[in-house]
């Protein structure tokens, strides 16, 4: 995996051959209708069913992470199709991310109400940094996080345009 910082969304020179975008609440039920979607579309256009998973379960454990940590009532998700390679945006205004020290899989305080000061971290960022060939975590002004997670296609994608 690379581990250099996205400095800026995808490069202009490839163009951005579809963006989807939703603004979702905090709830894990849209979450599986999300992934089944974009999953639907993206194969409907020429992904491969193995770019189709990996995009599918980036979706899931990312929208899944701002629910279970980022305390906000909704958060934005979009998805970039480019020839070469996809990108998963999510956005939220919640509390934010954890420090260093507290990265996924340690011990870090729970910001959900009605836990325990203190949890085993989940996974999700880890399985994330493994599928992604880049991932960007950043802070919010004035609160929330952007995560943004960048794979290439095994395949290129050829969008005909209509």
């Amino acid at each position: 995996m690379n581990t250099e910082l996205l400095k800026e969304e995808p490069s202009e020179s490839e163009e951005i051959l579809m963006r989807i975008c939703f603004d979702l609440p905090r709830s894990l039920a849209p979450i599986a209708h999300l992934r089944k979607s974009v999953r639907c579309f993206v194969e409907s256009i020429g992904l491969t069913p193995d770019d189709a998973d990996d995009l599918e379960m980036m979706l899931g454990e990312l929208s899944s992470n701002v629910v279970r940590h980022a305390g906000t009532a909704t958060y934005h998700v979009s998805v970039d199709l480019l020839q070469s390679r996809f990108c998963v945006t999510v956005i939220d205004q919640g509390v934010g991310f954890p420090t260093e020290e507290s990265l996924p899989g340690t011990l870090r305080p729970d910001t959900l109400p009605g836990r325990d000061a203190e949890r085993i971290g989940g996974l999700g960022l880890v399985m994330i940094r493994g599928i992604a060939d880049q991932v960007e975590i950043l802070p919010n002004v004035p609160q929330g996080t952007t995560v943004r997670a960048q794979k290439a296609l095994k395949e290129p994608v050829q969008v005909i345009p209509t």
